[in-house]
């Protein structure tokens, strides 16, 4: 797992850790490569879970205003996402928080 960490001055700021796989469905299925991505969104302060934060995955390629996948992350601070596989830019964005943009991810 990698962990991502943006300072503040005048608000939270937030640390960010990103785990992620590609998983290989079966041909036969029909269905494409998916990948996973789980996302864990603590306060960089008190390193307490950060609920109800959006995070999103935005191709990295591009400045797509559209992501690929997003959701809000539950009472421990975290947010599982499937998407194609591909290079992705981590966002995490919750009121009281300086918003987080990551480096890329694959």
């Amino acid at each position: 797992m990698k962990e991502f960490f943006q300072h503040a001055a005048t608000t939270h700021a937030i640390t960010v850790r990103v785990a992620a796989t590609c998983v290989a469905l079966a041909a036969a299925a029909g269905r494409a490569p998916a990948q996973t991505v789980r996302v864990l969104v603590r306060d960089a302060v008190s390193g307490q879970p950060i609920p109800q934060a959006l995070v999103a995955l935005r191709p990295a390629a591009t400045d797509s205003a559209r992501p690929s996948a997003e959701g809000v992350t539950g009472p421990g601070g975290v947010r599982t996402l499937n998407a194609p596989p591909g290079r992705y830019r981590v966002e995490v964005r919750r009121i009281g928080h300086r918003p987080f943009v990551g480096p890329d991810v694959t």
